[in-house]
């Protein structure tokens, strides 16, 4: 293949280009930013089982001092109607000594409900301690994301900048690239990273392997439109008079 040395030129800068690009991209994949939010929405994730456990905790003893107290109210109800029934005086002794015996009966059951009741709300009290910890738990947690989303949001933009001007860059760049030599370094960009790089001080400036007696030979002697490729990495080699090739260096 044939193309200009100014043409061969221009692939330099292309590859300071791309190698920008791929650094940006490097610095997107790796923001710390990211090993934070994973970690922490990891906590966030534990932290919300554990609000999970501990409001289902909460609910369990808040449905047993609601059914304790509706108990309470039954028993209550009774109560007062027994002793409506007794200051009226409408019943027969028979009748009158069954009520005093339930009425009795009654008041014991309504001193155990006391007694369940004040247990009951107390562990209510405790589990809703403990679920309003939980809740300032996974909510600090949250607002910690949320300041690292920003953060991370800001540095992306500052990446996405700079990838977009280095795109336009290498737009503007490939206009004056033949098509050829442009499609040839992008197929060795993908596989080994570099397309093209400067031969200089007989070596390749991708690989840094050295070209040696016939080899270093025949990249002298060949004309600058001729575009040579390494033999270990095929990137193109570059050739300009920072290559010693034609000066005393060659020698």
């Amino acid at each position: 293949m044939k193309a200009t040395a100014a043409a061969q030129a221009k692939l330099l800068e292309l590859q300071t280009i791309d190698a920008e690009i791929i650094k940006l991209g490097h610095r997107r994949n790796s923001l710390p930013e990211l090993a934070a939010l994973a970690s922490l929405e990891a906590d966030r994730d534990a932290a919300r089982g554990t609000l999970a456990r501990d409001l289902g905790t909460f609910e369990d003893v808040r449905v047993e001092l609601d059914r304790l107290e509706a108990d309470s109210a039954v028993v209550d109800a009774r109560i007062a109607r027994d002793n409506a029934l007794i200051e009226s005086g409408s019943s027969n002794p028979q009748a009158l000594s069954g009520i005093q015996a339930e009425l009795e009966s009654l008041r014991v059951r309504r001193s155990v409900l006391d007694e369940a009741q004040l247990i009951s709300m107390e562990a209510v009290e405790a589990a809703q301690g403990v679920l309003d910890a939980s809740r300032e738990a996974e909510s600090v947690i949250s607002g910690q994301i949320e300041t690292v989303e920003a953060s991370r949001d800001e540095s992306l933009e500052v990446i996405a900048e700079a990838v977009s001007e280095q795109e336009n860059l290498r737009g503007n760049l490939v206009v004056g690239i033949d098509e050829p030599l442009l499609a040839l370094y992008d197929r060795v960009r993908v596989r080994g990273g570099v397309g093209a790089a400067l031969f200089r001080l007989g070596a390749c400036g991708a690989c840094k392997i050295a070209s040696t007696g016939n080899e270093l030979e025949a990249v002298r002697n060949a004309g600058l439109d001729e575009v040579l490729q390494c033999p270990e990495c095929s990137a193109i080699m570059v050739r300009t008079e920072e290559s010693g090739l034609w000066g005393p260096q060659a020698s």
